[in-house]
Order: structure tokens, then C-alpha cells, then sequence
């Protein structure tokens, strides 16, 4: 049961399906998941008893409280595989898919969203240009380490983390909470949602890392 003694990383543990109530509030609980958790409540304007309760009482599907449960459960062989093929991997197909789609929008909507659709598109370049040698370095140097035992420093690569989720904390409010102008196409709309779900991932990946793997 989660208690306000918690941090947000042991909360997360002690239900993951927690997550979705907590970026509902904007609650950061992949860079930020080291923080108390009646802190990060009160910082919100939410009464820590009150809230905590809500979080208590959660019911999701089996199979979503089961999948994370289950991979906070792998050893750090097995878990960093997982990370390498199931994040990298869809993280990195999701950048070039949204490189693509939004290159079409500011084509087609750059008249009356051009100022906009620059923003956006400059932050994704650099949350790109971020993680694709952040991925190749922990892939060929850092977890391979890792596999062998040595002992890490992982302050660079938690640095880096919170470089991206400020990043994509910038997209959001560009991007006015992945909300739609009214003359978007369907290719605007996919943009958007690809956008949301790179957002998604990387948030659940950086938790992976940053409150498991690393603190092992």
C-alpha cells in the first residue's frame, strides 16, 4: 500500500498503475522519481492524505499492473535486453516516423501554423540529435559494463535523461497538451499522436533506468 512516507519511484513500484494519475497532475515520476512523494503532492496544490487515497484505490486491468511488475522483476541481464529491445528500438522507429510526419504538416500548414510548427519541429530535432548517441552509448559502452558487473557512474546518463524530459516537457506545451487546431489534417492529428506516445515511452523507459537499473 502507498503511504505519503514514500518516494514517487517506490509508489510507482508498489503499483504501477499509478502512472497514469500521476501525469494527469503532472507529477514527474521518471527523472523526478527520487522525490518524497507527499512533497511532489503538496507542490500541486493536492492535499498528501486526500491524494494518496485516490492513488490507493486504482483498479486497471490485470495485464497492465502485471507487464511492469513483471519487468521490474528481471534480473539486470534480462532487464537491459528488454531495454535495448523493446525501447531503444521503438523510441528510435517512432523519431524517424515523426521526422517524416512532421515535415509533411509544416509543408501543408505552414501559412497559418508556421511559427508554431517550427517550435515544435526544433525541440524534436534536439530530443533526436539527444538520444541517438545517448542510445549508442549505452548499447556499446554502459550497459555492457553493466553485464560484466563493473561499477558505473551514472550521473552523465541521468543528466541526460532530464535533458530530454525537459525536452518533452516543452513539446507538451507547444503543442498545448497534444491538443489539435481546428484546421488540423490527419496527418497534423498523427503527428500529435505519435508525438504523445514517444512522450509515453520515454517517460516509462528514463523509469526503467533512472529508479531500477541504476540503483541496483
Amino acid at each position: 500500500m502507498i503511504n505519503k512516507n514514500m518516494t514517487i519511484e517506490e509508489a510507482v513500484k508498489d503499483n504501477p498503475n499509478i502512472i497514469e494519475k500521476l501525469e494527469q497532475v503532472g507529477i514527474d515520476y521518471c527523472c523526478g522519481g527520487s522525490a518524497p512523494l507527499e512533497d511532489a503532492i503538496s507542490e500541486i496544490g493536492f492535499d498528501p492524505d486526500s491524494f494518496i487515497n485516490i492513488l490507493n484505490n486504482i483498479e486497471k486491468p490485470v495485464e497492465l499492473d502485471s507487464k511492469l511488475e513483471e519487468v521490474l522483476k528481471l534480473d539486470t541481464d534480462k532487464l537491459i535486453d528488454y531495454i535495448i529491445s523493446v525501447h531503444h528500438k521503438k523510441d528510435l522507429e517512432l523519431i524517424e516516423e515523426i521526422d517524416k510526419s512532421l515535415r509533411k504538416v509544416i509543408k501543408a500548414h505552414y501559412i497559418n501554423h508556421g511559427d508554431n510548427l517550427k517550435d515544435i519541429y526544433q525541440v524534436f530535432l534536439l530530443i533526436k540529435a539527444d538520444l541517438i548517441p545517448h542510445f549508442a552509448a549505452e548499447e556499446e559502452i554502459d550497459f555492457p559494463k553493466l553485464k560484466r558487473g563493473e561499477k558505473l557512474d551514472f550521473s552523465t546518463l541521468i543528466a541526460e535523461h532530464e535533458k530530454v524530459g525537459s525536452l518533452l516537457e516543452r513539446i507538451k506545451n507547444l503543442t498545448n497538451d497534444f491538443k489539435l487546431p481546428e484546421d488540423a489534417c490527419a496527418t497534423y492529428s498523427k503527428s500529435y499522436e505519435l508525438l504523445k506516445e514517444l512522450s509515453d515511452d520515454l517517460k516509462t523507459h528514463i523509469f526503467l533506468e533512472n529508479n531500477e537499473l541504476f540503483t541496483r
